[in-house]
């Protein structure tokens, strides 16, 4: 999006409430902030938001942010949703079939999936239990994923290196004792 058109969605929304005074600098702010969103979607987005608020007040660039990330992208999956999609890949792939039930399956419920392990997701004594582990893990991922969805590029960036920096090395699917030999987690460690 230009500094134009920036220019075009303040001026909208003050022709909204005329009683906000934009100030030097608001339209670069905005730019800065907004500059990698499409117009149109940037637009309907600050329509949407404008409707929605009960305060006559400059929207929040968060705000419009997360309406264009919905525009966008549709409302996300729900956990109960993704449980769904998880018990389907079970039924379909069975056990052995892990690599070919992640594939099928959304980014972020497959993030869960690999977190949890897809054995104990098949083998699991208290399907409850690990609906509900499942479902907690899936709202925490989903919520990160939006979060970040809805930054802009610079801050993205930033925070895409912070986590590449506190990631924590990949488990091993097998157990190491003290001997340093490795005994498969089929059997009991």
């Amino acid at each position: 999006m230009t500094l134009a058109e920036v220019g075009k969605l303040l001026a909208f929304i003050t022709a909204v409430y005329p009683n906000i005074d934009i100030r030097d600098g608001t339209v670069e702010a905005w730019h800065e902030m907004l500059r990698d969103l499409d117009y149109k979607v940037a637009a309907a987005a600050v329509k949407k938001v404008v409707a929605e608020s009960e305060i006559p007040a400059l929207p929040a660039v968060g705000k419009i942010r997360k309406a264009a990330l919905d525009l966008q992208h549709g409302y996300s999956i729900t956990a109960p949703e993704a449980w769904g999609m998880v018990l389907r890949a079970v039924r379909n792939h069975g056990y052995y079939g892990e690599a070919e039930a992640i594939k099928e399956l959304p980014p972020d419920v497959a993030q869960v999936v690999r977190w949890i392990g897809w054995r104990e997701i098949c083998h699991s004594d208290a399907p409850d239990v690990m609906r509900a582990q499942f479902m907690r893990m899936y709202e925490t991922q989903e919520k990160r994923t939006r979060e970040i969805a809805g930054l802009p590029p610079g801050v993205k960036y930033l925070v895409k290196g912070l986590e590449d920096s506190l990631a924590l090395p990949a488990m091993p699917n097998s157990c190491e004792h003290k001997k340093k030999e490795v005994i498969p987690c089929a059997e009991k460690c």
